[in-house]
């Protein structure tokens, strides 16, 4: 239970870092949806 917590803190860092970009690409995709 314990490491599936860390494990989790880690990738969600890790998505952290992602998310500026992603966002970014995922708000201008659904923008050329609309």
């Amino acid at each position: 239970m314990h490491y599936k917590i860390e494990l989790s803190k880690r990738s969600y860092k890790y998505l952290e870092k992602l998310d500026k970009k992603s966002k970014e690409r995922i708000s201008n995709h659904l923008l050329l949806l609309t």
